[in-house]
């Protein structure tokens, strides 16, 4: 019995880790195929966790994501979203799924374009810049997510 427990798990786990990729639209929901895909994202299973790869369909990587647990989808560590160019646009650092520390968004010229500081999830205070680099009034940010 307890071999066969072994077995499923790792049967489950070769299935989970062994796709290849998994599709999505622009606006991330699952499609079964690349067909009116916008992104891949790949999956692999590594220290403590799973790191998580997300690319346009030409190869461009689009973000990388570290899961301490994936199917509760809770972040850990850095996170960097890069725009098409290539170019950072976001790094973010979470603990136990919260964001932590500063949080810095990048105009495409590579240029800050705003900086938050947070405290177990919570925005504490942030700074916004127009695209030389000067300061401006600051404004929340709107997830849509």
């Amino acid at each position: 019995m307890r071999y066969l427990l072994k077995a499923l798990i790792l049967l489950f786990s070769i299935s989970f880790y062994g796709q290849n990729k998994i599709y999505f639209t622009e606006e991330f929901k699952e499609l079964p195929s690349v067909d009116s895909a916008t992104y891949y994202s790949t999956y692999e299973k590594v220290n403590y966790g799973t790191q998580r790869k997300t690319y346009l369909l030409d190869g461009t990587i689009r973000n990388s994501d570290f899961f301490s647990n994936y199917k509760r989808r809770i972040r850990e560590g850095t996170s960097i979203t890069w725009h098409k160019s290539g170019s950072i646009e976001k790094e973010e650092f979470y603990s136990k799924g919260k964001l932590e520390g500063i949080s810095n968004m990048y105009y495409e010229n590579g240029t800050i374009k705003r900086t938050e500081n947070y405290k177990k999830g919570e925005f504490v205070d942030g700074k916004c810049f127009n695209d030389n680099g000067i300061e401006k009034a600051f404004f929340p940010y709107l997830f849509t997510s």
